[in-house]
């Protein structure tokens, strides 16, 4: 929002709860449609692998010891601090 001034000014005029419970509105509407998708999808165990192993290393890179991570290169640490990124990429 740079490139507007005026409408950044607003959002950051925004106190921060009301964007906090927009966000948990606008990810549990993310959340909700996900879940939908993978309840229409064929199951098939090549499917089921594939979730799994999406879910598996996005869960887990949250309990990755923060001494592990300070030691990797910076773009990886990036990619692991966007931990939605990696479920949308996986996914």
């Amino acid at each position: 929002m740079g490139s507007i001034p005026k409408i950044g000014a607003i959002i950051v005029s925004i106190p921060g709860p009301i964007l906090g419970s927009a966000f948990v509105i606008i990810y549990s509407m993310l959340l909700l449609t996900g879940i939908s998708v993978l309840a229409d999808m064929d199951w098939t165990d090549k499917n089921a692998v594939i979730v799994a192993v999406s879910l598996g290393v996005a869960l887990g890179i949250q309990y990755v010891p923060s001494t592990v991570i300070a030691q990797l290169p910076l773009y990886i640490r990036t990619i692991i601090a966007l931990k939605l990124l990696i479920i949308s990429l996986l996914l």
